[in-house]
């Protein structure tokens, strides 16, 4: 008898052995070999138990496929290696620094844990709010691979509920708005990497944004002057927008890119490498110490000038709707932004050139 295509393979092997008959499973796709292989069930005496053994498997098969279970780390590594090139480098680097919050998890059988020992991770490792839907998101992704190839059949990620988690409320958590003294500060210091945090306080540019900034993203000589912040290296789709730059940057931009190829990164380190997120962050903590302002706590860290930013132009008066289409919140950014940036675009200029 034929069995259905799909259902697995029957096989009688060569030469006298005790038992000959193999059983296998369906042919399955290995991302990371990019072959397609079966696995062994087992072997039998008769063809009879062979076709018995492949009906059981039929009925639980993601318990008998790979005997070798994956552990969450083998299976977070073999997402980056096959899905990763898709990825833009800083959604990468978000979810990876996400993951190694549950590193405790690592050398677990993947397809054994569950969403409640996702959460008991996170609650020993003391994340914080916003990295708990962080970690979330990115374990949301690595399910969706693992369904993609049968690994698993559930994605337990979705069945996190923050609110229920008991998450780190730190006193720093949330970001400071920064006071004209501390602004001063930073106008006046000569330091090439203090030019960075200014085009951050007048821009409203989250941190992974500039650091990614290429001299091919700055129109400075347009009859509007903007920032093209592009889709790979933005957070959401509402993020991909138009910046216009503020008066007193045009000519920080012009340096920056002067002599630059199209796809060149304009912010660098002195040694002219491009900065990473974690460096730049560690950068700006040592030099805000240095200021002697009061800038201290970790309540002044990099993502505090957006949040300065936005609050600032509030204080003058702009329009929420302008607000978040400059820095790419809500609805105000995608569809909507593209469409109407031609006509937006000196309006929000207008609004940014009024921040002192």
């Amino acid at each position: 008898m034929r069995l259905p295509n799909g259902y697995g393979h029957i096989k009688r092997l060569s030469g006298r052995r005790r038992k000959p008959w193999l059983a296998e499973t369906p042919s399955r796709y290995d991302p990371i070999a990019k072959k397609w292989r079966c696995q062994t069930i087992g072997y039998y005496v008769t063809r009879t138990e062979a076709i018995e053994a492949l009906t059981e498997w039929h009925k639980r098969p993601f318990d008998r496929y790979d005997s070798k279970k994956r552990t969450l780390k083998e299976v977070i590594d073999e997402y980056f290696k096959v899905v990763g090139k898709t990825k833009s480098p800083q959604t990468c680097k978000t979810y990876k620094d996400a993951l190694r919050q549950i590193d405790a998890l690592n050398n677990h059988d993947f397809g054994a844990l569950t969403w409640q020992d996702y959460v008991q991770a996170m609650e020993l490792h003391g994340c914080t709010e916003s990295y708990c839907d962080a970690v979330k998101k990115a374990l949301s992704a690595v399910y969706g691979y693992a369904i993609r190839y049968g690994y698993v059949t559930d994605n337990q990620a979705r069945k996190i509920q923050i609110k229920e988690i008991n998450y780190k409320k730190s006193k720093d958590q949330k970001k400071r708005v920064w006071t004209d003294d501390q602004i001063k500060k930073v106008l006046e210091d000569k330091d090439p990497f203090a030019r960075y945090i200014e085009i951050l306080l007048y821009t409203g540019l989250r941190r992974g944004e500039l650091i990614t900034l290429r001299a091919g993203d700055v129109h400075i000589d347009a009859e509007t002057p903007y920032i093209d912040i592009r889709a790979e290296i933005t957070k959401t789709a509402e993020s991909v927008r138009k910046v216009p730059i503020h008066k007193r940057l045009i000519s920080i931009f012009k340096e920056l890119i002067q002599g630059k190829l199209q796809e060149e990164a304009i912010i660098t380190t002195k040694t002219k490498k491009p900065y990473g997120g974690e460096y730049f962050a560690q950068t700006w903590a040592k030099k805000r110490k240095s200021y002697n302002a009061g800038m201290e706590s970790p309540a002044y860290a990099v993502h505090s000038t957006r949040h300065t930013f936005t609050t600032r132009l509030q204080e003058i008066g702009t329009k929420q709707i302008y607000i978040d289409s400059i820095t790419g919140h809500g609805k105000a950014g995608g569809t909507t932004n593209a469409v109407y940036t031609h006509i937006r675009l000196p309006r929000l200029k207008e609004e940014i050139d009024k921040l002192k």
